[in-house]
């Protein structure tokens, strides 16, 4: 019996270790204003001039994300973390509806509907060399934002407003 003692303790102890390895990240809520019309969020950080620093209640960090779908936060981006986002849209009365993650839906047992509008992961870019670092996302149907071969629809635009930022901003050298 002490044998078995010892070695529910002994792996006890290496779960506790095991899980004490994951850094850590803040969770995040992000906000689209009620009748939210673009396909992708893109999310841009370390900004000097960006809208300052906003943590909710339960100590989560909050992006409002603008009608245009570009957010400058003064936020340092979340890399080699692991943190919970959850998209909401937020109607003028402060009520949120959550938003689920289609790939999270569709892997976890959920099922998805043709028919709900939800988030989908998106990528990050961390130039911080060039002056940014952000993240986009996209958001809709899935026969707005999916290919049929399972590419992302957005991706080449969203990519190309990126590139239109980047370049107004002077973050990338030009080429003369």
């Amino acid at each position: 019996m002490e044998k078995l003692n010892k070695s529910i303790l002994l792996a006890l102890l290496v779960v506790c270790l095991a899980s004490c390895t994951e850094k850590r990240g803040k969770d995040c809520d992000i906000y689209l204003p009620k009748g939210f019309s673009k396909n992708y969020i893109i999310i841009f950080y370390n900004q000097k001039d960006g809208v300052p620093k906003e943590i909710n209640k339960v100590g989560k960090r909050v992006y409002r994300i603008p009608t245009s779908g570009v957010l400058f936060s003064q936020f340092e981006q979340q890399l080699d973390v692991s943190f919970k986002e959850e998209v909401y849209f937020l109607d003028k009365n402060n009520r949120l509806t959550l938003i689920k993650d289609y790939y999270y839906s569709k892997y976890h047992g959920e099922g998805t509907d043709e028919n709900k509008v939800y988030t989908f992961s998106g990528f990050f870019s961390d130039k911080e060399g060039f002056g940014y670092s952000c993240d986009f996302r996209f958001v809709g149907k899935v026969d707005e934002i999916i290919e049929k071969d399972g590419l992302i629809k957005p991706l080449a635009n969203t990519q190309h407003i990126v590139d239109s930022i980047v370049h107004a901003r002077g973050w990338v050298e030009t080429q003369q």
